[in-house]
C-alpha cells in the first residue's frame, strides 16, 4: 500500500501588503492551490463554481487551476484560456507572472492584459460578473481575464466605499494616470514652443526659474525623471526601513541640491514630484510601469 506522505509548508493566510485596504477583509491568497481554492469555495458556496485542473511546464510540471461560475462564465472566453493554456511549451514555472506573459495576446503592449489580484474578495468578485480565474499552485497571485482597461483602477476597497466616494477615487486614479503622462511632457512642450500659450506673469516665474540652468528643456526633464527611477528602483531593492529612508531623503537632497547648482529649475521639481505620485495612484504596479514607459515617449516627442 502507497501512502502519500509529502506535506511541504506553506505561509499561512495573513493580509497582504500590496493590496491593502482600510476596510474590507484583510486575507489573502497563499502559494498552496488548494487552500486558494478553498478561500474562493468558502465564499462562493454555489454548485455552479467549477475548477478545471492542467498541469504546464515540461520540467517543474506546475499544477493550475482555471476556475469559473459555469451558469455565469462567457463559453469563448473560457475556450479561448483554455486553448492557449494547452498551447504553451515552457520548461518551468516560478510564477503565474511567468505565464501571463506567455498568455498574452499582444505581448509588445506596456499595459497588462490580464488582471492580478491576491485578494479572495476580489477574486469572487469577478467570478461573479462572469470572468475566469487562473491560479497557480506555489505562486500567491491569482490571474482574472478578460479585463478592460477601465478596470486596472478600480480598487477592491471601491466596493465596500458608498459609490460617491468610489466614484471620485476611481475618476481621480483615472485622470492622474493620464496626468502622469502630459505634465512633463507638457511643461517641454510650451516652453520649447509654445511660450506664448502661458500668461506672461507665469512665463516671467518660469524664465526667471530657468534662467541660470544651462540645459534645454526636454534634457532638464530626462535628468530629473532618470534621478527618480533610480530613487525607486534603490527603495524597492533595498529593506523597507531603509529603502523608505533613501527614497525620502534621496528626493530631498538631490532636489535641492539639483535646483542649489542650477541643474534644474525649481518648477520643474514640482512637476516631477507630481508626476511620480500621480503614477502611483492606480492599484496595478504594472500599470504605474507602464505610465512611465509611456512618458518617456511623450517627453521626447514634446521635445522635437
Amino acid at each position: 500500500m502507497t501512502v502519500h506522505t509529502y506535506s511541504p509548508p506553506m505561509s499561512s493566510i495573513i493580509g497582504t501588503d500590496t493590496e491593502s485596504s482600510a476596510i474590507g477583509p484583510r486575507d489573502s491568497f497563499t502559494e498552496s492551490l488548494q487552500t486558494n481554492i478553498s478561500q474562493i469555495k468558502r465564499r462562493l458556496q454555489n454548485t455552479g463554481l467549477k475548477s478545471e485542473n492542467h498541469t504546464i511546464g515540461t520540467e517543474t510540471n506546475t499544477e493550475i487551476s482555471v476556475v469559473y461560475m459555469e451558469d455565469i462564465v462567457n463559453k469563448e472566453n473560457l475556450i479561448k484560456v483554455l486553448k492557449k493554456i494547452a498551447e504553451i511549451n515552457h520548461p518551468g514555472f516560478n510564477d503565474i507572472s511567468v505565464l501571463k506573459q506567455l498568455m498574452d495576446d499582444h505581448p509588445l503592449s506596456p499595459f497588462p492584459q490580464y488582471l492580478s489580484t491576491v485578494r479572495p474578495d476580489a477574486a469572487v468578485t469577478y467570478l461573479l460578473d462572469g470572468r475566469v480565474a487562473i491560479l497557480m499552485n506555489n505562486s500567491q497571485a491569482v490571474l482574472i481575464c478578460p479585463i478592460s482597461f477601465f478596470e486596472l483602477f478600480i480598487s477592491p476597497e471601491d466596493l465596500y466605499n458608498r459609490w460617491t466616494t468610489a466614484l471620485l477615487l476611481r475618476s481621480l486614479r483615472f485622470s492622474g494616470f493620464f496626468l502622469t503622462i502630459v505634465l512633463t511632457p507638457t511643461y517641454i512642450s510650451v516652453l520649447t514652443h509654445h511660450p506664448e500659450m502661458l500668461p506672461f506673469n507665469v512665463l516671467l516665474n518660469l524664465q526667471e526659474s530657468r534662467g541660470r540652468v544651462p540645459f534645454s528643456p526636454v534634457h532638464e526633464v530626462l535628468f530629473m525623471e532618470l534621478v527618480i527611477e533610480i530613487l525607486r528602483e534603490a527603495g524597492i531593492r533595498m529593506p523597507t526601513e531603509i529603502g523608505q529612508t533613501i527614497g525620502i531623503v534621496g528626493g530631498i537632497v538631490v532636489g535641492t541640491a539639483a535646483v542649489e547648482a542650477s541643474l534644474v529649475s525649481n518648477v520643474l521639481i514640482v512637476f516631477v514630484a507630481i508626476s511620480a505620485l500621480l503614477s502611483f495612484l492606480s492599484k496595478s504596479f504594472v500599470m504605474s510601469n507602464a505610465s512611465c514607459s509611456i512618458r518617456y515617449i511623450f517627453i521626447v516627442a514634446a521635445g522635437m
